[in-house]
């Protein structure tokens, strides 16, 4: 299920994947995207943000695996996630895979229901 709260996506207990795909192989330095944590409204950050780049969309090469712990925490906040390449890296494709947390914890108020991750943006540099 998705869902659009302004510029957010929202995907209510699904795992989320995208793929970019530029006009041309270009050069690369950095790739950054924005996660939304609200757990009033059963909002988590995925506990794990995937980056895959390839030049063709059918050999992928990991560059990030990123894992985020799960936090007890009533406030909104956003996460930014920021991956770097100082070299640069040449790619046309870009996959983000971000996993959700599936349920609601047991100490959350909606323990055992779908929880929802949101993202807001891809950017690539």
């Amino acid at each position: 299920n998705e869902t659009s709260f302004g510029a957010w996506q929202g995907f209510d207990g699904d795992n989320f994947e995208a793929v970019v795909k530029l006009d041309s192989v270009r050069k690369i330095h950095r790739i950054n995207t924005d996660w939304l944590a609200d757990q009033n409204s059963w909002i988590f950050w995925p506990t794990e943000v995937t980056y895959e780049v390839s030049s063709d969309s059918i050999h992928w090469t990991k560059t990030d695996d990123i894992k985020k712990p799960l936090q007890n925490n009533d406030t909104i906040s956003i996460w930014y996630d920021e991956s770097n390449f100082t070299k640069g890296i040449e790619i046309k494709y870009l996959r983000v895979r971000a996993t959700n947390i599936g349920k609601c914890p047991p100490w959350h108020r909606g323990a055992g229901y779908d929880a929802w991750i949101f993202i807001d943006e891809i950017e690539i540099e």
